[in-house]
């Protein structure tokens, strides 16, 4: 059986995902700097903290579902459709996708009538904006699973923030105001784009393929609940600082962390510019036995992650100071808060797509684990660093974490490779036996 993602993924592949994920990254970064420098730290906040929680809504209201359509899709037979896949998996988090739309449009007519016409605005983007996100995310994993990664790529991070900076243009440019609630509004806006372009392209590219059933899915099955719980968890390791610090420092080192900690971003989009290529990979060489290619493949993953984040420290080091300059001069402050943070992600590059293969092979509930040690020595250290050593105190238990989880995960990873390996060895010599030599 020829499987969708059974060739081996090429250097070229690697970096492709990695620039079409930065491609997302520069546009949200040049959003930021435009808010830095117009409205304040203060603002850059408040739009962080709005594309966070479209990051969170895609865990919570997909309810585990879509890992599993990445795991499923990539290992369909190339001639066939995946179109009954999705739907299967749409249908499992329709109910789920419709009330946080329903929240958002109650909450928003609750703003108004209070008078609040700028928290109505907001409100309805976090509900109706979250619901588009969460799909967005299911279409881009089917996407990713079936050979179109670029395009899976680009509509979960490039759409929205493209579309974001052209309805703001064209806001100013008729006489209006840049506000940060026009911001929010336009960002919610290029949510929605992208979930209707998402969509047809999975239409116009599967649609001519062979039709295949699906298995029902379902949020309340026990490995629906590990991926989700699993992706909570990262999403928490992920997000826990920014949203917790602004409560426990002042505006302007708010808008300081915030600022670090989308500018080190960068080494997630490398290792999600990986996974959307490699995870697939990893996947179906998973299904078909492959372990030795399975190996292979984890390797090439953690050299291109290495070889492209070196880089990037080096920029940090060198050219930090400048590159925080451009947001404003008083984000210069925030450098040692920089550096302290990057550690972690140091060991993110070093360590690889030790998650995606976890979650691809069938051991979420190993990844689920070692997630939550992590997350509980960022629960417990978080608020006490911060409140001692302000901003950089923060910083330091969320590159702890980080290096906790993955380090684990690492282990993890190579143990659960050699231990399967080795029974593929045994069942193998086991059955050559059996059957005696041949003639």
């Amino acid at each position: 059986m020829t499987r969708a993602s059974a060739s081996p993924v090429s250097v070229a592949s690697g970096l492709s995902g990695i620039t079409t994920r930065g491609v997302g990254a520069v546009l949200q970064l040049g959003i930021t700097v435009l808010i830095g420098r117009s409205l304040g730290a203060s603002a850059v906040a408040i739009y962080i903290g709005i594309s966070v929680w479209f990051r969170i809504a895609e865990v919570l209201l997909g309810l585990g579902v879509g890992p599993q359509l990445l795991r499923d899709a990539s290992r369909l037979p190339q001639g066939d459709s995946a179109l009954s896949l999705f739907h299967s998996g749409e249908r499992a988090v329709r109910y789920m996708l419709a009330g946080s739309a329903l929240v958002g449009m109650v909450g928003a007519a609750v703003a108004v009538v209070l008078g609040r016409s700028d928290a109505a605005a907001v409100i309805l983007i976090a509900g109706v904006g979250g619901t588009a996100a969460a799909r967005v995310k299911l279409l881009a994993d089917v996407l990713k699973a079936r050979r179109w990664s670029r395009a899976g790529l680009a509509f979960e991070f490039s759409v929205a923030p493209l579309v974001t900076m052209i309805l703001v243009a064209v806001l100013v440019f008729a006489g209006g105001e840049a506000t940060i609630v026009a911001w929010v509004v336009s960002y919610g806006f290029g949510v929605v784009v992208s979930m209707v372009g998402a969509s047809l392209v999975l239409r116009t590219t599967q649609r001519t393929l062979a039709p295949v059933g699906a298995e029902p899915y379902s949020g309340r099955t026990a490995e629906s609940r590990r991926f989700m719980n699993s992706a909570l968890v990262g999403f928490g390791l992920w997000s826990m600082p920014v949203l917790v610090v602004p409560l426990l420092v002042s505006g302007a080192d708010a808008g300081r962390f915030s600022l670090s900690f989308r500018l080190l971003s960068v080494a997630d989009l490398i290792l999600v510019g990986l996974a959307a290529v490699f995870a697939p990979v990893f996947s179906a060489a998973w299904a078909d036995n492959r372990m030795t290619d399975l190996r292979r493949q984890f390797r090439n993953s953690r050299l291109l992650s290495v070889a492209t984040f070196l880089p990037f420290v080096l920029g940090v080091v060198v050219f930090g100071r400048f590159v925080l300059g451009i947001f404003g001069e008083e984000f210069v402050s925030a450098y040692p808060i920089l550096l302290i943070a990057s550690v972690g992600h140091v060991v993110n590059a070093l360590t690889g797509l030790v998650s995606e293969l976890l979650l691809m092979t069938r051991a979420e509930d190993k990844e689920l684990r070692i997630g939550l040690v992590a997350m509980g020595f960022m629960v417990i250290t978080l608020v006490p660093a911060a409140g001692l050593f302000g901003a950089a105190g923060a910083a330091a238990v969320y590159s702890t974490s980080i290096v906790i989880k993955n380090g684990l995960a690492y282990f993890a990873v190579r143990t659960r490779l050699q231990v399967v390996a080795a029974q593929s060895f045994v069942s193998s010599a086991g059955d050559a036996a059996v059957s005696g030599p041949a003639m």
